[in-house]
């Protein structure tokens, strides 16, 4: 994928596919086509359903795939204590990342019904799970924006992401009947309420 970006300002995604995997979305038109077969077919600008589209809201949820969605957030968040204990505070903003990146799925999951996966998010693959997030994440814009701009906000965030996840992953559980992981949630919870009594 490359953009061309006009002195207008506008910006297009100009995008270079082989045959085997050609995802169009929305309304794309082929510029230039080796084969002359598959150029013919494209003789009209081509509209492609969200169904198939890069920007679509994806699959149907593998029950097992949000379940080990979940452990693995629980498994990042449990790291934190260890970056905070070593003073490397910072760190715990890469973390955090990846909290949100889990976050926006388990949310858009919810809010949908449908899975987006892990493909790298563009402005065209986070539209759906943004527009859906509206209907599901309860303040989104306060969660994934929150400051951390010293210890204690850090602190208070990673305990925002864990009582959402928690929450949003419960109503997952029930919805595509897996067990939610209570053994590890309370794990990495009482190991954090440990942490912060030696702090």
């Amino acid at each position: 994928m490359h953009h061309v970006l006009l002195e207008t300002g506008e910006m297009y995604d100009l995008g270079i596919q082989q045959i085997d995997r050609l995802a169009l979305h929305g309304t794309s038109r082929l510029l230039g086509c080796r084969d002359p077969a598959l150029a013919g077919s494209f003789t009209e600008p081509v509209t492609v359903s969200a169904a198939v589209s890069p920007g679509s809201l994806g699959t149907d949820p593998d029950p097992g795939t949000v379940g080990q969605l979940i452990v693995d957030f629980w498994i990042n968040s449990n790291k934190h204590r260890k970056v905070l204990y070593r003073g490397l505070d910072p760190m715990v903003v890469v973390g955090l990342q990846t909290e949100r990146a889990i976050l926006i799925r388990l949310w858009a999951i919810h809010a949908s019904g449908r899975d987006t996966g892990t493909g790298t998010p563009t402005i065209h693959t986070l539209t759906p799970q943004v527009r859906s997030i509206g209907k599901t994440g309860r303040n989104a814009l306060e969660v994934l924006g929150a400051p951390v701009r010293n210890r204690s906000e850090l602190k208070a965030l990673i305990e925002r992401h864990r009582d959402e996840v928690a929450r949003v992953g419960r109503v997952l559980a029930e919805r595509y009947a897996f067990a939610y992981p209570e053994v590890v949630e309370e794990t990495v919870r009482a190991g954090w309420d440990e942490f912060l009594s030696t702090v």
